[in-house]
């Protein structure tokens, strides 16, 4: 057996406390490091991981995307947005939704009369899928609902951009305007590109534009706690803007037509004979699509539509109206290639005319004495195209006229267009009922003319 010698028994003893230091302070490192992070958890940080510890929830929360805007011809904005509060519901996350309804109606932030209505969007609405209660509150109701918030689970108010037209009525019937989403707009476009917040083409361009004015939604991961507060972004995916579109019409124009309809009923449609771009579209009586936009109650909306001016009816593609004069040209042309009439020769105007066997005169507006096809274009002489309907017959009439797309649609990229009608005796036949009234009668062929 051997035995160490002091002086080795001195150093292993020296390196043994050596590393009973080591560890001790290592130990004491680590304990402090411990110690540190559970005092910062559980003071510093207490609140935010009681919050969590509640009733933490990761919510994917959509973003709705921003709508594209609307040019005239020369790049003066016609329709683009602007930011508004409004007060959405997602319904899965509310637990008594009529009677959260019914408190908010008690703040004045809905109407009561609006209740049913909204009870129907929900009931047709996806779930989990946001809705607009209503839009563009004040600042007071921000605050009103800021106050009562704790009480409404599953509703909340969001910063949105809204559908605006600075130039209001002038362009309401071309443009047409947006609204809330409805269930029969959803049969309408794919439902995968709106998340139940945005406005939707109701009528005219916006309708029409629909699939290249709106953007593709985007969402965003959120940990939100037990008040619905978000309390982290988690992950994010941007949503893509819609398309900008540039329309033909030119603003000072259309403006100009505006203010010269004054209060007055009718249309004025402006062309550019050399393209066929329309320049100007304008019905009047006329209404402000901010309003729309905006929402209207049932009422409010039921008092718009039964206006007996109708100002939501597009004169200028779906009223019929006699073309007058204007049809002139055209009957003189066919009346030239069907060898009725010859340039040069005149015929006396005295301004009647007389049907063989008809009692009752056609009268003119005015008497123009001798005429050419030149002059009585110029003159607009009733007389004088009196005599070549009476002589092309209403058949031949209505065939070559149909050639000029008379009486067809323009085909123009605005819904709710009306055909004309382009009558023959074929088309009273078919159009109406009694035997009588079925027989075209010659006095008709002039007065088409």
């Amino acid at each position: 057996m051997e035995f160490k010698s002091p002086n080795t028994q001195e150093v292993e003893k020296e390196v043994f406390l050596s590393r009973i230091l080591f560890c001790s302070i290592a130990i004491l490192i680590l304990a402090t490091i411990i110690i540190t992070r559970l005092f910062f958890l559980m003071v510093i940080e207490s609140d935010q991981y009681k919050l969590r510890s509640l009733n933490n929830t990761i919510r994917m929360q959509s973003l709705p995307a921003s709508r594209g805007l609307i040019y005239d011809r020369n790049k003066n904005v016609i329709a683009n947005n602007q930011p508004i509060f409004q007060l959405e519901m997602i319904p899965e996350q509310v637990l008594d939704i009529d009677t959260s309804l019914e408190q908010l109606a008690d703040l004045d932030l809905i109407k009561k009369n609006n209740i049913d209505n909204i009870k129907q969007r929900i009931d047709k609405n996806l779930q989990f899928k946001s809705i607009v209660l209503r839009r563009n509150l004040s600042e007071r109701e921000v605050a009103v609902f800021a106050n009562n918030r704790i009480n409404f689970k599953g509703i909340d108010i969001k910063s949105r951009l809204s559908r605006h037209y600075p130039k209001g009525e002038i362009f309401s019937h071309a443009l047409g305007y947006v609204g809330s989403i409805s269930s029969g707009d959803y049969s309408r476009f794919d439902p995968s590109f709106y998340t139940g917040k945005e406005q939707i083409g109701k009528t005219s361009i916006e309708r029409n534009y629909e699939p290249y004015l709106r953007g593709k939604p985007g969402n965003q991961k959120l940990l939100v706690n037990v008040r619905g507060r978000i309390m982290e972004r988690i992950d994010q995916n941007p949503f893509l803007p819609g398309n900008n579109l540039i329309l033909t019409i030119d603003s000072e124009l259309q403006e100009a037509a505006y203010k010269a309809m004054g209060k007055q009923k009718g249309a004025v449609v402006i062309l550019d004979a050399s393209n066929g771009e329309i320049l100007v579209m304008l019905s009047s009586p006329s209404f402000d699509p901010n309003k729309l936009s905006f929402g209207l109650t049932q009422k409010e909306f039921n008092t718009l539509s039964k206006n007996k001016n109708k100002p939501l009816f597009n004169r200028a593609i779906a009223g019929q109206y006699p073309p007058g004069s204007t049809i002139k040209p055209m009957i003189a042309l066919g009346a030239l290639e069907m060898g009725i009439i010859d340039p040069d020769v005149f015929m006396p105007c005295e301004g009647r005319f007389f049907l063989p066997n008809y009692s009752r005169p056609f009268n003119d507006w005015s008497t123009h004495g001798a005429v050419n096809v030149v002059r009585a274009i110029q003159a607009s002489c009733d007389v004088y195209f009196y005599n070549i309907a009476n002589e092309m017959g209403i058949d031949k009439m209505s065939y070559f006229l149909k050639q000029f797309n008379l009486g067809a649609s323009t085909q123009v990229d605005i819904d709710s267009e009306k055909n004309g009608v382009m009558p023959d005796k074929e088309w009273k036949k078919n159009n109406f009922t009694s035997r009588e009234n079925q027989t075209w009668y010659k006095g008709e062929t002039v007065i088409a003319g």
